[in-house]
């Protein structure tokens, strides 16, 4: 009985000598864990080689993958400054939930309006599916579930069946963003998603709004001047109203022409049948005039 139990002693000092050095040689493995309530963090970026601080502290540069203790970091991308580019630097805030991986990824730019990004946080919910939140700066931009829309941000997806999915964000005048996703049972995925501004988009939208603006000056109007006395005896007719533009055509003084629209003292006239150009008001007399 003795010689029995001086056997399992000894095997049990065997077993805890070997758990404990291969809890010093190895402190980041499944037991740890279990023990110390870590989860993992996942940082990438484009570009890639930019260095990660958590919590102030340097970990390394991305892409990286570090376990961490339940908790909520501090998580800050500084990027490498060269000649050729400048980027910002990003920093946030992001919580490392136990046995699951938070994840962040990036897009930086010299300018806040491009960059873009998510960060993806997953935690149990309870519930027997998957569940999806998802937060978009700016708001109110348009999600799509594998190609299905299901409405604006902010917006919570129930009942997703688990597995690799693929959410778009996409909003007027900014560029859109796919996030792959993989759900699974029980837990809820709390995704923040930044977008891009356009800049295509804009440059375009800025062009179409000043020809509008421009179409907003002419006073559409009717009627029929007589065009004055010059020291020429005529008067010049432009393409455009604005003394740059290329002549047209020459109109004696004294002639009466109908006229459809003014803009900044010009009018636009038709001097042959079927051919338009604009005068100068400073040499004209309106002899009728119709305005809508």
């Amino acid at each position: 009985m003795k010689e029995k139990l001086l056997i399992m002693l000894s095997a049990l000092v065997v077993f805890c000598v070997g758990f404990f050095s291969y809890q010093l040689i190895y402190p980041d493995n499944l037991f740890s864990r279990m023990f110390q309530n870590k989860g993992d963090l996942r940082v990438e970026s484009r570009p890639e080689g930019v260095s990660v601080f958590i919590n102030n502290r340097l970990v390394g540069e991305t892409p990286l993958q570090v376990s961490l203790a339940e908790d909520v970091y501090e998580v800050k991308l500084v990027p490498e400054a060269s000649k050729e580019k400048t980027y910002m630097t990003w920093n946030d805030k992001i919580r490392v939930y136990r046995d699951s991986t938070s994840f962040i990824n990036r897009v930086l730019a010299a300018d806040s309006q491009d960059m873009a990004g998510e960060m993806l946080r997953p935690e149990k919910s309870g519930s027997s599916r998957g569940q999806i939140l998802i937060n978009t700066q700016p708001s109110g931009l348009f999600i799509s579930l594998d190609g299905e829309e299901r409405g604006l941000s902010s917006l919570f997806i129930d009942n997703i069946p688990s597995g690799s999915h693929e959410l778009t964000i996409q909003g007027e005048g900014l560029l859109p963003r796919t996030v792959p996703v993989n759900v699974t049972d029980g837990y809820k995925i709390l995704i923040d998603v930044s977008l891009a501004i356009d800049r295509q988009y804009v440059a375009k939208k800025k062009e179409a709004n000043k020809k509008a603006a421009d179409e907003t000056k002419k006073k559409v109007a009717g009627g029929t001047i007589v065009i004055q006395q010059t020291d020429t005896g005529w008067l010049r007719v432009r393409s455009a109203p604005s003394l740059d533009a290329s002549e047209s055509a020459k109109i004696d003084v004294g002639r009466e022409v109908p006229f459809f629209a003014t803009e900044n003292g010009w009018y636009e006239i038709e001097y042959e049948t079927g051919k338009r150009g604009w005068v100068s008001g400073d040499y004209t007399e309106e002899i009728s005039a119709t305005i809508p």
